[in-house]
């Protein structure tokens, strides 16, 4: 009995990394800064701090929940890490620093080279479409722990800031405004609950339960650096409720509504849930929530609709009260018209 015979195969793992190692030597983004990568016990780069009057490192870790089991479901592997890197990227990116790093962790009961390599190949175009390295990461075979077939994903992210862009959100004020940017889908929240819902016809939604999620990175730097935003949340889990984390406590979101598209007016009709309960379970079609004073709106919104996404004036923000459950009012809201944005 060896290695192998038990279920982990090192000469596959060795494999894939010469691909990683070959994939990633001559490319720009790799090459930038990054002095030791793929390889080695530990990657070593050099960080842009001289671009900064005082750097603050930021971290950010996630994963993509239980869209992998659809990903394994359908075979179709070519935008999960795309899902993997927006939902840590986005998480940084909303605070206005900028990723510089990306690390990834791969588990699976059994290692499939084509089925990895689509998942980093996924990783590495959406890493570059944030000129982010993409400098190491961890293969794991774990038969035993995971059933045949399965996989999971996890990724790690260091960025940069500048430390007075920490306070931007202290100036955050009631009757500034939230504008919500259109999300590409589902993202990567509420997969539990889909998987359920859609059981019975999944083929047939295939195509809405695996876009990648949207990365919002290069929008929202853009933003910061034009001084047209003064905060952001990223409508991940939890769905509305991200929403005040954009601000500080004293200070509430007045949510009058957006328009729902079709593809969640089908989860609600399925999943039988009340408004309240579909908004904190997905994004219901708002990524990002920016918050913005009120001169600027139509600066913040033209850029946008540069980028060929839709905007929607969803709310406000307001002085927190003892009718603010969650620093939320959500006592106007209502699904909008389209013609009502």
């Amino acid at each position: 009995m060896d290695y192998k015979s038990a279920g982990v195969d090192i000469g596959k793992a060795d494999q894939l990394v010469e691909w990683i190692s070959a994939r990633l030597k001559n490319h720009p983004i790799h090459k930038k800064g990054t002095l030791s990568g793929v390889g080695g016990f530990a990657a070593f780069s050099e960080l842009p701090f001289s671009d900064y009057k005082k750097p603050i490192l930021v971290t950010c870790t996630d994963g993509v929940g239980t869209k992998v089991k659809l990903a394994n479901h359908f075979e179709n592997f070519s935008g999960i890490g795309q899902d993997l890197v927006a939902m840590c990227a986005n998480d940084m990116a909303v605070s206005g620093a900028r990723p510089c790093l990306f690390l990834d962790y791969f588990a699976t009961s059994s290692l499939s080279l084509q089925t990895a390599q689509e998942i980093l190949e996924s990783i590495f175009v959406a890493c570059e479409n944030i000129d982010t390295a993409v400098v190491g990461g961890e293969t794991a075979e774990l038969p035993g722990l995971y059933q045949p077939g399965d996989f999971d994903l996890a990724g790690f992210l260091v960025g940069l800031i500048e430390k007075e862009r920490l306070s931007l959100r202290e100036s955050v004020k009631a009757g500034d405004l939230l504008i919500g940017v259109a999300s590409s889908g589902f993202h990567s929240n509420g997969y539990s609950l889909l998987r359920k819902i859609f059981e019975k016809d999944l083929a047939k939604y295939e195509a809405d339960l695996m876009e990648p999620t949207r990365l919002y990175v290069s929008l929202l730097l853009d933003l910061y650096d034009q001084e047209l935003i003064k905060s952001a949340s990223h409508i991940t889990g939890g769905g509305i409720l991200n929403v005040p984390r954009a601000f500080k406590d004293g200070l509430a979101a007045r949510i009058n509504g957006w328009p729902l598209t079709k593809i969640y007016s089908e989860c609600q009709k399925r999943a039988s849930i009340d408004n309240n309960k579909m908004l904190r379970t997905w994004n219901c079609g708002v990524g990002i929530v920016l918050v913005v004073a009120q001169e600027v709106r139509v600066a913040v919104e033209e850029k946008i609709a540069r980028l060929g996404w839709a905007s929607y004036l969803i709310g406000e923000v307001i002085e927190a009260s003892a009718q603010t459950e969650d620093r939320l009012d959500m006592s106007g809201f209502s699904w909008l018209k389209e013609e009502q944005r």
